[in-house]
């Protein structure tokens, strides 16, 4: 038991160091996202919602820590409770003496003393990561004032990162599936990790999840079970649906006036599950709930396939809300070609005619109406 003890703490004191050396990391990456931000700020050149591409390696650097940090915290938080289960048992099996129980006490002490401070640890590291969320505006105009001066100095050497972004973003795909995540959903994704924490509001929400692999997760709240379940997920290795999800289709009234949408696409993911969500909830799930699940993609500049859903979407309503158009909508895109076709040939044979005839002397006429001729003594003229 005292090797146990020793074996315990000497985990909790490296524990202690990797969340040292993660305050050390994190504090240099967030200096390096400050700097980024100064020059964005300068040139007011910065957008929230569309950042350059190394605040979005920056921002992922971030996220990555604190997922291995909070990792790190749980797995002690694992090891701490097992060795508290094993003290028990061990108590129960051994002769309650009063030696025993004091040697028992002196081991569960420090582990529930430890277990605590682990606790503590991760509820920091969790407020922490909550407060940090927008990087750019815990930025103070003190701050800005000390570093806004250093981008004349290090201005070549960030050009030169600027152009070395493109490479680092290419090798590292996870920033780029940040960056099309947040395009699509916008501030509907939540960290993986929170929904441990959180609640939900209803019975049958769906919100999504990131994962630290990058894959996009959708999460359904049971109100039964009081947690969280995982629906479906959408991979970023494989570029598709996967889970209970991956064999939901739109209903057929809506697919059918949706044009462009790859069912393995970020957009039809996250419409499936709009769909589940608001049949489980017993919600209307048509043609403007399609456009209201796609129009926060569509704003954030999520990419064509996003801008041409929603337009699609938004002339299939227009043509419904007319009962007139809406029966002649789909002949006249069909035909369309055709009918184009058609009346430049019926133009040239007028013109041809209209050519003819003034060539003999006949004054062009309007379709449908006499000719009339010049005057001329004809004797029934006057």
């Amino acid at each position: 038991m005292h090797h146990a003890s020793k074996h315990i703490q000497a985990n909790v004191g490296k524990l202690e160091q990797d969340l040292e050396h993660f305050a050390e990391q994190r504090l240099q990456v967030s200096a390096k996202l400050q700097k980024w931000f100064a020059i964005h700020h300068r040139d007011g050149t910065w957008d929230i919602k569309n950042p350059c591409l190394k605040c979005l390696l920056l921002f992922n650097k971030i996220d990555q820590l604190y997922f291995a940090a909070c990792a790190d915290i749980r797995d002690m938080m694992t090891v701490l409770e097992k060795g508290l289960r094993a003290s028990a048992l061990l108590y129960k099996v051994m002769n309650k003496g009063q030696t025993q129980a004091q040697t028992l006490g002196e081991f569960c002490a420090p582990l529930l003393r430890n277990l605590e401070s682990a606790e503590c640890m991760l509820q920091a590291l969790e407020d922490d990561a909550e407060k940090r969320k927008g990087w750019p505006q815990v930025l103070s105009s003190e701050q800005y004032s000390a570093t806004a001066s250093q981008p004349e100095n290090d201005e070549n050497q960030n050009h030169s990162e600027g152009d070395n972004a493109k490479t680092e973003v290419i090798t590292d795909s996870t920033a780029i599936t940040v960056s099309r995540v947040n395009w699509a959903f916008g501030d509907e994704v939540h960290v993986l990790e929170r929904f441990q924490h959180m609640a939900g509001l209803k019975d049958g929400e769906v919100k999504f999840a990131i994962h630290p692999n990058g894959d996009l997760s959708a999460q359904q709240w049971f109100q039964s079970g009081g947690q969280w379940f995982n629906i479906g997920h959408h991979s970023r290795s494989l570029m598709r649906i996967e889970g209970s999800l991956a064999s939901h289709r739109l209903r057929e009234e809506v697919e059918l006036r949706v044009h462009g949408l790859p069912q393995n696409s970020l957009g039809y993911f996250k419409a499936v599950a709009r769909q589940h969500e608001a049949f489980t909830m017993k919600l209307p799930f048509g043609l403007e709930e399609l456009q209201a699940c796609l129009t926060n993609g569509s704003v954030n500049r999520a990419g064509q396939e996003m801008a041409n859903t929603s337009s699609a979407i938004e002339t299939a309503t227009r043509l419904e809300a007319e009962p007139g158009n809406a029966e002649t909508a789909d002949e006249d895109n069909t035909d369309d070609a055709k009918s184009k076709q058609v009346k430049s040939k019926r133009a040239s044979r007028r013109n041809r005619r209209r050519r003819r005839v003034d060539g003999e002397g006949v004054a062009s006429r309007r379709p449908g109406s006499w000719p009339t001729y010049p005057s001329e003594d004809t004797g029934l003229s006057q």
